[in-house]
């Protein structure tokens, strides 16, 4: 089950902004959900090297069953081969930053791209290093990472941010979605919503009220 803490200051109480935060995040697990069963085609309840890759031609994130093994091992924690539904969500929540930082959504990093990603970790410091990372790990030779080369490249980078205690980047997460779903916000309005949780009027709504 996938759980995740919105509440930034241990007052028991969540502020406005933190519930509008989880009220997203409940919207984007929804999605994935919705994304996860499109995808899981013999509704075993997970998604396979075949699933996986049907998805990522979809998105155009992926050519070959190669690539799709390469993203399947990453967030494969098990080693059962597959991903349930708690690992595609890992996925799906890289899928939206990779989508973030492709500005002009071609479905690879190309070298601005990827600057401008190492920028954001503080990482690359000038345009040659950029392109000196690109080279190590770009392997197709396309001038660009694919996104299980960027998954590889944040893999490694991750490990590099913990050794050095070096700030990592916050991105916020979109949701993912294989054929767009109406938008939550259309039919829940979360001034709404968190007025009717505050019953006492403070502004904040504790554990009792959320019960």
């Amino acid at each position: 089950m996938e759980t995740f803490s919105v509440e930034k200051k241990a007052t028991g109480t969540l502020s406005f902004d933190e519930f509008n935060k989880a009220v997203d995040r409940c919207r984007a697990l929804k999605s994935h959900r919705e994304t996860f069963q499109s995808y899981d085609a013999n509704r075993d309840g997970t998604i396979d090297v075949a699933e996986l890759l049907t998805m990522l031609l979809d998105l155009g994130l992926a050519n070959t069953e190669a690539q799709a093994r390469d993203v399947l091992q990453i967030f494969d924690i098990d080693g059962d081969r597959s991903l349930d539904i708690a690992e595609f969500i890992k996925l799906a929540d890289s899928l939206a930053i990779f989508h973030e930082f492709d500005r002009n959504q071609d479905g690879k990093l190309g070298v601005h791209d990827l600057h401008y990603l190492l920028q954001k970790l503080k990482i690359a410091s000038d345009f040659e290093m950029t392109k000196t990372i690109l080279k190590r790990w770009g392997k197709n030779g396309n001038g660009c990472l694919q996104f299980n080369e960027y998954l590889m490249l944040n893999k490694e980078i991750q490990e590099l941010t913990k050794y050095l205690h070096m700030p990592f980047c916050n991105a916020k997460l979109p949701a993912l979605t294989a054929t767009a779903p109406p938008p939550l916000a259309t039919t829940i309005n979360a001034d709404e919503v968190f007025r009717k949780f505050d019953r006492d009027g403070d502004s904040s709504i504790d554990v009792y009220e959320l019960h």
